[in-house]
């Protein structure tokens, strides 16, 4: 039962696949030794939280990204729509455009739960 989960907007396929990806502009990036980067998110801590951190106001993830994170995070800059990554994943990793959609659009999703990134939609206009 999720009385207090945010309910997201539905898209369809094609909406979703035009969408345009933005990284959050909060997230503070590292470097890896090994060739990842290391993402660092701030974010205000819940209330169920609030007596456990009494001294802390804010709170902050860490999120370790691997190349083909990389890849994607790089790409996540509001230029490319979902469609162009999946495109650019099928090229690079060998997938066919079906594996390469499935999983390029898990990922995002994956991203946009933990405030990575989000997605920016073009809505229809109504004139």
């Amino acid at each position: 039962m999720n009385l207090f989960k945010k309910k997201r907007p539905q898209m369809s396929r094609e909406q979703l696949l035009q969408a345009k990806p933005l990284r959050n502009p909060e997230a503070e990036l590292d470097e890896l030794p090994n060739g990842n980067i290391e993402l660092t998110i701030a974010f205000e801590k819940p209330r169920a939280l609030k007596w456990f951190f009494r001294d802390k106001k804010i709170l902050k993830r860490r999120f370790e990204l691997d190349h083909l994170g990389r890849k994607v995070w790089e790409l996540c800059d509001g230029q490319h729509t979902v469609r162009q990554l999946v495109e650019a994943m099928t090229k690079s990793e060998g997938l066919n455009l079906r594996e390469a959609e499935v999983s390029m659009i898990s990922y995002l999703e994956t991203l946009g739960k933990r405030g990575i990134i989000f997605m920016a939609i073009n809505r229809p206009s109504n004139t």
